[in-house]
């Protein structure tokens, strides 16, 4: 098992042979704005719900998430 970023058509290539994806939202700090009380990943969220529609198995790692 190779550990890699793949993106793009690249991505959705490998999409098709394989059946699990994880997906991380990576810790940012910004001493300037609380990013964890009002950032959402939508757009990991979206991917994500894509990969279900394509009958994968999708985690995903939120970094962000702070207990509110």
């Amino acid at each position: 098992m190779h550990n890699e970023i793949v993106a793009g058509d690249e991505f959705k290539l490998r999409c098709k042979t394989g059946n699990k994806v994880l997906l991380i939202c990576p810790p940012a700090y910004d001493f300037r704005l609380a990013w964890s009380y009002w950032h959402y990943p939508t757009g990991l969220l979206q991917l994500g719900n894509w990969l279900l529609q394509k009958k994968k198995e999708v985690r995903l790692i939120d970094c962000l998430h702070t207990k509110r």
